[in-house]
């Protein structure tokens, strides 16, 4: 009853709530700043809470704290554009960027938008082979801002090709979680390949 008196009946709206939490929180607590925005990718937040509920609690009462002495604004509002944000995958359309991510989540699964034009092991302007899609992935979403912004501008991947890289990655982490190994194991270093550097466009 409370769900359809709040307008929240699909199921990504209850996401997008969270998202909204979840990115107070992060402006709350320092110690999170590490971690990519909520919105631009769930799951590294999702497993945070999964797997470690008493940090999560901690930082819960961290930022409870943090914001009774804060005079200033604890958030800011989502920006709202009627019809603005557009599914890569399908026809619909919402107001809120944390809206739509919340729905590719839900809908499409997509678990991060870096992964929509990641399709192989090699990062182009620096020439570095990261060894699996997943390293990659890795290093371009929480390792570096520059790489993160350069991914920003590139096409999104045919969905018939993301849903095969998915699928064939998910296996590949699969089995190395029955094996006992981190997810971002391979048994050979990243290293240089051959061939021209591409000049980032930013600072």
């Amino acid at each position: 009853m409370i769900a359809f008196e709040a307008g929240l009946e699909e199921p990504w709206a209850w996401t997008s709530l969270i998202l909204v939490d979840l990115a107070w929180l992060k402006a709350q607590v320092f110690s999170l700043d590490s971690l990519p925005p909520p919105c631009d990718d769930q799951v590294q937040w999702f497993d945070l809470i999964k797997n470690y509920p008493s940090e999560f609690s901690q930082f819960i009462k961290i930022a409870v704290r943090n914001s009774l002495f804060d005079a200033g604004p604890q958030t800011v509002a989502p920006l709202k554009q009627p019809g603005a944000f557009q599914c890569t995958h399908c026809s619909e359309t919402f107001d809120t960027h944390q809206e739509c991510t919340a729905h590719m989540f839900g809908k499409h699964r997509v678990k991060s938008s870096v992964r929509l034009v990641i399709s192989g092991t090699i990062f182009c302007c620096c020439l570095m082979d990261f060894r699996t899609r997943t390293k990659l992935h890795h290093h371009i979403a929480y390792k570096s801002t520059k790489c993160r912004l350069y991914y920003s501008t590139l096409p999104h991947l045919d969905p018939e090709l993301y849903a095969s890289l998915e699928a064939e990655e998910s296996k590949a982490v699969k089995a190395l979680k029955a094996a006992g190994r981190s997810i971002l194991y391979h048994p050979l270093h990243t290293a240089r390949v051959p061939g021209p550097l591409i000049g980032l466009l930013f600072p």
